[in-house]
């Protein structure tokens, strides 16, 4: 039931119903802590999908109690992708950055490298929109040694971020080489947060390479 939220969450499934089936899993949690952080970790998300930021940082909040206290700080650690998340989606991008920062230091302690790749390649999108790039890069080439060849979600990040760290340096050319490879890894996936993202980097290549009709 806790893989379900995650489904909930990076699925197809239209936001108020994901609310709904996540709430009915943590009720229905019977006692099951990592069930129930994992329910509200994906509340957290969804909440801030539809604006309501407040609620969602609560929910993330509650949630890093909830997992601490079953899984210590493993588990707790974990909530940064979807604090993060919230921030992201509520513009605050330093909140972001000081959350990913605080758990990435925590599980390259651990050694625990899946999470952390998926943290640093996330942070390193937040480097980004607070005009970081050498910081982002950094991130960047953590997030690449960490993450695993069949990790598809952290091979994509990390070259959406080459792809905006191109562009940045005013490399169109590369910035839609490794955006390509990126949309390459994604065919046929159904996760629509992590196409819509990318789509927006193309966007932006495609502004910057003056194809005002591809970036519309």
């Amino acid at each position: 039931m806790g893989a379900l939220t995650i489904a909930c969450v990076f699925g197809p499934m239209p936001v108020p119903e994901a609310i709904e089936r996540c709430r009915e899993i943590e009720a229905g949690s019977g006692g099951d802590h990592r069930t129930e952080g994992l329910a509200l970790c994906a509340l957290a998300q969804l909440e801030a999908m539809r604006g309501a930021f407040d609620e969602a940082r609560a929910l993330y909040v509650r949630a890093r109690t909830v997992l601490i206290d079953v899984g210590g700080s493993m588990l707790g650690a974990s909530t940064a992708l979807d604090s993060s998340t919230v921030e992201m989606l509520a513009g605050d991008h330093a909140a972001a950055e000081r959350e990913l920062r605080g758990d990435a230091e925590l599980l390259e302690e651990m050694g625990e490298r899946y999470l952390l790749s998926t943290m640093e390649g996330v942070r390193a999108q937040a480097l980004i929109a607070l005009g970081r790039p050498d910081d982002a890069a950094q991130a960047c080439a953590r997030a690449e040694a960490a993450a695993a060849e069949d990790d598809i979600e952290s091979q994509v990040l990390v070259r959406s971020v080459r792809a905006e760290l191109h562009l940045h340096a005013g490399r169109v050319a590369e910035a839609e080489k490794a955006a390509a490879e990126a949309e390459t890894l994604l065919r046929g996936a159904e996760a629509p947060n992590i196409v819509a993202d990318l789509a927006v980097v193309r966007a932006r290549i495609a502004a910057a390479g003056g194809d005002a009709e591809a970036a519309g």
